[in-house]
């Protein structure tokens, strides 16, 4: 059994429909003399089912985009094998091409349609990453990528020395070496390993989902216990700092009536979400720290930073109303005793509610108890 995992649902996915563009695109792969079948086809096929399954939480044995490596193979086999024009990056790439791509990985996987916006947004991503970082890896290093042929290099070269490109490229390059306000350049120890296969590996071990600012201690700590970078420091410092602030407002003495208590609210996975999405805010898009993470589960409707803060004040809210309950059952503990009553101590589960309530008493008991076994308080 897989750890629980955070943020919500996936994204809602089309039901038995898809856009339109995708409803035109073609299977490549069909025999000549065959028509060729749409993707809304590829996507209803029964034979898909028997293909291995996607899923975001990895269910049964199920793959997961940025997470296994066969699964990122696949993406990047489909365009490697089938690259015929000067695409420096995918916002180049016809769509007639794209949609090539895309059918011959609907034929290679079978997802639930209610996931089918996911792995078609996590697809898509995959695949923009992967040719800008090898054609971008091919420009700096002057060596062309194996399936770029040389009319096409020629091509990308003829654009990127135009004033404009080059002009571009410019300001990219001082984006990437910008110090982000004292902060130096963006440094991470994670290597080539995605922070989702980091993230995934460590729910595994932990047995539950990490919080964010463990992640960001995974993927940025030294092993000598200094940060690599300057800003996930920073990060992880404060988040913990507003933590345990909450932790002792929560848990200073509450008085109701004449009694006081203490309600511990311990600090959990969530309450560091919270916090963290309180300081860092995404920037077009993205949030620091979380990498190809931060789109495991995306909702453009309900995202992570939305959804998990409210999940915090939820719990948070949970564990003050505990205390608070905790806290009455005992005062009632304390007058009963004082008045000479018994409470029995419920120990009990509550019934399911497809079972009878058999601790309620039936009508002829009732009758039949006696008025002086029920305890008055008055």
């Amino acid at each position: 059994m897989y750890p629980p995992r955070r943020g919500g649902l996936p994204a809602r996915g089309y039901v038995g429909r898809v856009t339109p563009a995708l409803s035109r695109a073609g299977n490549s792969c069909a025999p000549p003399g065959f028509p060729l079948r749409s993707i809304t086809e590829l996507l209803q096929a029964p034979a898909r089912r028997n293909q291995p399954t996607l899923h975001p939480e990895k269910r049964d044995g199920a793959l997961w985009i940025s997470i296994d490596n066969e699964v990122n193979y696949d993406i990047k086999n489909a365009f490697t094998n089938d690259f015929d024009g000067p695409w420096w990056n995918l916002g180049e790439v016809p769509q007639e091409q794209k949609d090539k791509w895309w059918s011959d990985f609907v034929q290679k996987y079978y997802w639930d349609p209610d996931h089918h916006t996911l792995v078609k947004t996590l697809w898509t991503k995959q695949l923009r990453r992967m040719i800008s970082n090898n054609i971008s890896k091919g420009k700096r290093q002057n060596k062309k990528p194996k399936f770029v042929s040389d009319i096409n290099w020629n091509l990308m070269w003829q654009h990127w020395d135009t004033p404009q490109a080059v002009h571009i490229s410019t300001i990219n390059s001082q984006n990437r070496k910008s110090d982000r306000g004292g902060d130096g350049i963006h440094q991470h120890i994670s290597g080539s390993k995605s922070y989702a296969k980091v993230k995934y590996d460590m729910m595994m071990e932990l047995g539950e989902e990490p919080s964010i600012t463990d992640l960001v201690r995974k993927t940025h700590m030294k092993l000598d216990g200094t940060f690599a970078d300057k800003r996930a420091k920073m990060i992880v410092d404060e988040v913990e700092s507003i933590v345990v602030s909450q932790q002792l407002n929560n848990n200073e003495h509450v008085e109701v009536g004449s009694q006081e208590t203490n309600s511990h609210t311990p600090i959990t996975p969530l309450m560091r979400d919270e916090a963290f999405y309180s300081i860092v805010k995404p920037y077009k898009g993205r949030v620091f720290g979380l990498g190809s993470a931060q789109m495991e589960s995306y909702d453009p409707i309900d995202p992570p930073s939305l959804v998990l803060p409210r999940q915090a004040r939820y719990e948070r809210d949970l564990f003050n109303l505990t205390g608070v309950v905790n806290l009455m059952s005992q005062q009632i503990s304390a007058l009963c005793e004082a008045r000479g009553v018994r409470v029995p101590h419920v120990t009990e589960q509550p019934p399911h509610p497809s079972q009878p309530p058999h601790s309620q008493t039936s009508p002829s008991e009732a009758a039949a108890t006696p008025a002086s076994t029920v305890p008055s308080l008055s």
